[in-house]
């Protein structure tokens, strides 16, 4: 009996109403066909008020269109921001090779506010920009308070931490990673980002004889 006059209701929405509604999936489709700063940025600021969603999915459209200073002044534009919004940012800025401005992005956001997503999308940038030590030190630093929160490591975080260990030729990190991997992706056997963790750290394993096992562990102490 209510869905009729749902429906009715729905109907006589505003018409600018109706497209704020519609508004994520165009930007997304004008964003994938080249139109970031024309057709879809236009349609954003026709929305009445928008929502984070809005918001992100603007965001997510210039950095995949390779924006990324356009991009970052949206960033500081939103009135609003999520970790969606950090993870997004900082992944773009991973690419385009700024990993200081993504770092100092990051330590922007309380901790209280961080994830998963944003923790992995910085250790990532740091290892994708030569810089395994910071990845491995922001990893070790944060695990203990953000293991107490129930914020864990998936695949792709311990992904990039093998590949930093590789790149400091640590097989005291590796060790250690390895173990912490197996436990914390006990739960994810038989996943395709599972799979692909285990065998970072077979290659890692395979380079073994390059590796400087007296180097320490900075996961020492947690798990």
């Amino acid at each position: 009996m209510a869905a009729r006059p749902i429906a009715k209701a729905a109907h006589e929405l505003p018409s600018l109403y109706r497209l704020a509604l519609k508004t994520p999936e165009i930007l997304v489709g004008a964003g994938k066909s080249g139109q970031a700063d024309n057709e879809a940025l236009d349609l954003f600021d026709g929305m009445p008020p928008k929502n984070q969603v809005a918001w992100n999915k603007a965001l997510g459209m210039l950095v995949g269109a390779g924006r990324i200073e356009r991009a970052l002044s949206f960033f500081h534009e939103m009135p609003g921001k999520n970790a969606a919004s950090y993870a997004t940012m900082i992944g773009g800025l991973s690419r385009a090779g700024a990993a200081s401005v993504a770092r100092r992005l990051f330590d922007d956001l309380p901790l209280g506010k961080h994830n998963v997503f944003t923790w992995t999308a910085m250790v990532s940038c740091h290892v994708r920009n030569g810089e395994p030590r910071e990845a491995v030190q922001l990893f070790a630093a944060l695990y203990g308070e953000l293991y107490e929160r129930g914020v864990l490591p998936n695949a792709h975080t311990l992904s990039s931490l093998l590949k930093a260990c590789v790149a400091l030729q640590s097989l005291a990190m590796a060790t250690q990673l390895h173990a912490l991997a197996l436990k914390l992706l006990e739960e994810e056997v038989g996943k395709p980002e599972a799979g692909r963790a285990l065998n970072t750290y077979q290659d890692a394993a395979g380079s073994s004889e390059t590796l400087n096992s007296s180097e320490s562990s900075a996961f020492a102490g947690h798990g």
